[in-house]
């Protein structure tokens, strides 16, 4: 399972609840960081949520997801080093624990 860690305990805090999210960011965008939060849990891997969501943009061992129209999501790779492929990109499929940033656009 894709496992996500967070960038701070205030953004740890905000995605436990509903609640917290909707305060934070407002409904829609609380609803959307969730559902985005949801799926990414329900992968195998990165490369699975690539698949699913669709990857917006890439940058070294980073990826970046928009949360409805009013933030990001910027995912990087932590713990196990991700192998590479022959061409040096990484394999996502052997991304299995990221780091979740979000910032307002």
């Amino acid at each position: 399972m894709l496992t996500i860690s967070f960038i701070s305990a205030e953004w740890k805090q905000i995605c436990a609840s509903i609640e917290a999210a909707q305060h934070a960011m407002g409904a829609q965008s609380a609803s959307d960081l969730m559902t985005f939060l949801a799926d990414a849990e329900s992968m195998q891997n990165a490369a699975e949520l690539i698949d699913f969501r669709g990857e917006e943009f890439g940058e070294g061992d980073s990826l970046s997801f928009a949360i409805g129209s009013d933030y990001r999501a910027t995912l990087t790779v932590v713990g196990k080093k991700p192998t590479r492929k022959p061409g040096g990109e990484i394999d996502w499929g052997s991304v299995q624990h990221m780091l979740i940033g979000i910032t307002k656009c």
